[in-house]
């Protein structure tokens, strides 16, 4: 198992996300879920169609924001298929890139893309 508190790109989510079902997707930014019997609504930042993943009785995780402003409380982070936990949200990937660049992992990864040995 990786420890994702120490790991140099891994980005661990927050304690307060929750596990729900997908109900359905109205316009691009907003989806309605069910947790626990409490329907509410969620945003998702992916603007794609994600037909192929959102599909009504999806079980979904979602964050949720502390700022008490905000309209929707909890983001869609991933979507489960066949078993199996799907990344959805498109900030996620520049927070990854941010964190593997801080602990200095992104030339190593680079050279040995391009095929030379590191040491």
């Amino acid at each position: 198992m990786i420890n994702q508190h120490n790991h140099p790109i891994l980005i661990p989510f927050e304690k307060n996300c929750i596990k729900a079902i997908f109900i359905r997707r109205f316009k691009r930014f907003s989806i309605e879920i069910d947790h626990d019997g409490d329907r509410f609504w969620a945003h998702t930042n992916n603007t794609g169609s994600m037909m192929g993943l959102l599909r009504p009785g999806q079980e979904v995780f979602l964050s949720r924001s502390d700022n008490p402003n905000r309209k929707l409380l909890y983001t869609l982070e991933m979507i489960k298929i066949s078993g199996q936990w799907v990344g959805v949200n498109t900030l996620v990937p520049n927070r990854i890139l941010k964190k593997g660049w801080q602990n200095q992992c992104i030339e190593p990864l680079i050279l040995a893309l391009k095929g030379r040995h590191i040491k």
